[in-house]
């Protein structure tokens, strides 16, 4: 595959700016796992069922956190996550659907200054979707999807989603008690979802351990 000069110019400043980023600032390690609360939202349709509730599923990751000043961060990191949702058929029998997603969120982290404990954090999420499987309340057995965006090739699962996330972290020393809503912006059914839009819905709650591996000078002030 033939490279152009201009794509090596954006990827090599990509990367001196990430250096240099990382470079002036004081890191920290996370690693994280804790339990999802998971639906969707769907609109604009009547061919799919409408989501009776939400299902239990669970995340595991890692985290790097870069400090920008004393209240501010930027947090960004990569999850194994599994989301889904519940619908009850024209038959009455419950139906449920995972999705499993490795995910990159990024966030700007805000310390509460009164609240030293506290961290709210908001920003964008980038998911890649690995696997989906549904099974019903009757058969018990999962039944694998396709991922891709052609709905004639049978596929029922978008490869990329995008979404936002809004959270906060609880510090107790080294441990860190997280909550997190994450909300996604694009269809997740390929075809358009049949008329449908179908977007993730989760409610994360996490725990993790923070390493700090990385301890510069003073940051600079201005």
């Amino acid at each position: 595959m033939e490279i152009n000069l201009k794509s090596k110019f954006k990827f090599l400043l990509f990367f001196y700016l990430i250096y240099n980023f990382t470079l002036y600032s004081q890191d920290n390690f996370q690693i994280k796992s804790g339990f999802n609360l998971s639906s969707v939202a769907i609109s604009n349709g009547s061919n799919l069922d409408h989501p009776s509730g939400f299902v239990p599923t669970f995340n595991i990751g890692i985290l790097l956190n870069n400090f920008l000043d004393e209240e501010y961060s930027f947090e960004y990191g990569l999850i194994y996550n599994i989301k889904g949702y519940k619908v009850v058929d024209f038959s009455g029998v419950n139906v449920y659907n995972y999705s499993t997603y490795l995910e990159a969120p990024m966030s700007l982290v805000y310390k509460l200054p009164r609240l030293k404990n506290i961290e709210v954090k908001f920003g964008p999420y980038f998911a890649y979707a690995i696997g989906e499987s549904t099974r019903n309340s009757i058969m018990k057995e999962n039944i694998k999807g396709k991922i891709g965006n052609d709905l004639d090739k049978g596929h029922t699962l978008k490869p990329i989603d995008l979404g936002l996330n809004l959270g906060a972290n609880y510090y107790l020393r080294n441990i860190i008690f997280t909550i997190n809503f994450g909300y996604g912006l694009l269809n997740n059914r390929p075809g358009g979802g049949k008329g449908n839009i179908v977007r993730n819905i989760s409610s994360q709650f996490s725990f993790g351990y923070q390493i700090n591996f990385k301890k510069n000078e003073k940051i600079k002030k201005k």
